[in-house]
This record gives C-alpha cells, structure tokens and sequence, in this order.
C-alpha cells in the first residue's frame, strides 16, 4: 500500500501478486491493485487479464458494484492505451532546472508572458520530515514564486509574486488564475481545522496597480464549504447570458459523480455574487478523479486531467470544447504530454 501510495508501481507490483497468490480469498482487492499497478507500468495486456479475473469473481455486495464501475474504466484504458502511444505526438517536454523543481511537488505553473512563469513550491533543496508532535517546529508552507525562463534548460529564479499579499505564513497557497483583463486574481488557501486537518477554499485579489494588490477576499460559503475542499480555479464565460463563469475542483458529496469533479458558477450581475455552484455533468467527471481544469474563453476549450477517461494509466491530460455542462467527448491530449 505504502508503495502505490508512493507511485512506485514496480515494487508495489511485485508485492500485490505475492499477496494474491499466497492469499486470494483473505485479499482478493489484492488481484484489483495488482491490475492498476500493471496498467500504470504500461503492462496493458496483463492488466487487462487481471482486471476481467477480479470482476468476474469479487461479489462483496457492499462495494462490487462500485469496483465493476472503476474496473470498466480502467478496461477502456487498457483497450486504448497502446494506440494513444502508436501516434506519439512530434513534440518535446523539457524539465525546469532546480531553480523552479526543489526537492517537493511544484504545480499549478501559469505563464505570465513568454519568459515569466508563475507557480507554487515548498522551495526548499530538501527533503523536509515533520515531527507532528513538536509543537515548537513551524511547518513550512507553500508559496506563489516567479521564474525565469532564459532558455530551454536554463531558468532564474525571481523569489516570491506578490509577497504579503497571496503567501501568508502558516497557510498553503497555489493553483491561481486572472480573470480576462488580469484585474483580478483566483486562488486556493489551505488553512488548517480544529482537528488539524487542511482544507483549501478559494480566494480572489483585486489588483491596485502593477505591483499591489488588494486585500484576499475569501469567496462566498456557496463555493467554500467546512467539510470539503474547493480549489483549482480557472475563468469561463456564458455566451448565452455573457456573464463569467467559475470552475474550480471539489470533493463535495452533494450531486458529485464520484470523488474530485470539476465545478462551476455562475456570476449573477445584479447581487454582484457567484451562485451555488453546480456539478460540470458526467460528460466531463467520472466516477473516479477530475482535476486541475483550465479553461480558454477564446476556443471554448477545456483541458483537465482525469483518471477516469481512457489514457495511459494514472492522471491523463484531456481536453473538451463547451461549457457549463455541455461538452464535446474528451480526447486524450497524446503521448508524450500523458506518460
């Protein structure tokens, strides 16, 4: 368990099939598991045969019925997964020196110009391990910074955006995006509850002038909750009323088609506030995980990644052309974007 939670597939492989083999009746999600791993390797044949094997003969009536759901969609993966990677895409993916990628996970990367990027880090050159139970230690926190790019390889590191005003001590910031004209900032804060749990809910920021900005405004309770996260956000628009539209990501219960699904809002002009958020619909969220949407208003194009829809194994990059909840069928961005 430890080693799939960790994404290293090989070894939890490995030890899956010797749980399986040695005790299928006491394990028999072991043979589940075992089929993931080998879909995540790019072992799709064998896979496939393990997946078929467990669905045929898991009947735990409390959760088959959800299995035979996941199972059904990692199939498709399986059936398409080796012709996605018969037409590689002619293109190449560069890797951002240790100027922008540390030690931690660095994500939600948003291009300001040709040479700027924006995204949020740890920032630190190593490893850090947390004793919970020292309470004297300050648990470092994730932060917006700027990098520049100076050539494919090459990067400088720029330090913090807008210090002050987004990266606050002992809160968790990232996954930003500007509304249309850049006037206004979206992010994500995670701050801790009382039981010490995080919980990211979205904020926006007003922009003053080139360098400052106002104030972070935690958006409206109909778009953050106490229980669930809502984070991820990206700007649409409504062609039919011509009003902005929010979607962001969220692991709500309440009309979800299972786990993290893409969200959205719309923005009512006249209270001059975003409504109750509705689910994007199952032509976009699956049963399984829906995330990091970004949307362009321009082409009307949503790319998002999924392990839902058919790819090669894990979280896959799509991308959908619509809105609200009408969308065209996903198509698998390709190889080698999805790996």
């Amino acid at each position: 368990e430890a080693y799939r939670l960790s994404r290293d597939y090989l070894n939890s492989e490995r030890l899956y099939m010797l749980v399986f083999q040695s005790k299928p009746k006491k394990h028999p999600k072991s043979q589940f598991y075992l089929a993931q791993m080998q879909m995540m390797s790019g072992k799709y044949q064998k896979a496939q045969d393990n997946f078929i094997q467990f669905m045929n003969s898991y009947k735990d009536p409390s959760d088959s019925a959800k299995y035979g759901l996941m199972v059904r969609l990692y199939l498709a993966s399986c059936d398409v997964a080796p012709k996605i990677l018969e037409d590689t895409l002619d293109i190449r993916v560069f890797h951002p020196d240790t100027n922008v990628n540390k030690s931690h996970v660095e994500l939600s990367p948003l291009p300001l110009n040709d040479s700027i990027l924006l995204y949020a880090s740890l920032r630190s050159d190593t490893i850090v391990y947390i004793n919970v139970e020292d309470s004297g230690y300050r648990v470092p926190s994730r932060k917006f910074y700027l990098a520049k790019k100076e050539n494919d390889s090459t990067w400088i590191d720029l330090d913090e955006y807008a210090e002050g005003w987004f990266n606050i001590e002992g809160t968790e910031n990232g996954n930003g995006c500007f509304n249309q004209d850049s006037s206004r900032f979206y992010f994500s804060r995670g701050t801790r509850n009382a039981r010490g749990s995080l919980i990211f809910q979205l904020f926006y920021a007003d922009r003053e002038d080139e360098q400052t900005w106002g104030e972070p405004i935690k958006m409206n309770d109909k778009i953050n909750g106490k229980n669930f996260h809502s984070t991820q956000p990206t700007i649409g628009w409504d062609s039919d009323k011509q009003v902005s539209l929010l979607y962001f990501v969220s692991n709500r219960v309440m009309g979800s088609k299972g786990g993290w699904d893409i969200w959205f809002s719309e923005f009512d002009s006249n209270k001059n506030e975003w409504k109750t958020p509705k689910n994007a619909g199952d032509q976009i969220n699956t049963v399984l995980d829906e995330m990091s949407p970004r949307y362009s208003v321009e082409t009307k194009t949503m790319y998002f990644s999924s392990q839902g829809w058919p790819g090669l194994g894990g979280f896959d990059v799509f991308k959908t052309i619509g809105e609200m909840k009408e969308w065209s069928v996903p198509e698998n961005v390709g190889h080698p974007v999805n790996t």
